[in-house]
């Protein structure tokens, strides 16, 4: 699919469970389709 960027113009605003990128972390696509989310939302709490 494509404009999917435009969804979330800001990656760091995506939430933990979106299951497509660009993320703007460092986790791997398979861990925001499936988790675990709580590392995910941590790392996004300290930016």
């Amino acid at each position: 699919m494509s404009g999917l960027e435009k969804d979330y113009p800001k990656p760091a605003e995506k939430p933990a469970d979106t299951s497509y990128p660009p993320y703007a972390d460092n986790f791997p696509q398979e861990q925001h389709q499936y988790g675990p989310f709580q590392p995910i939302k941590a790392s996004q709490k300290q930016k």
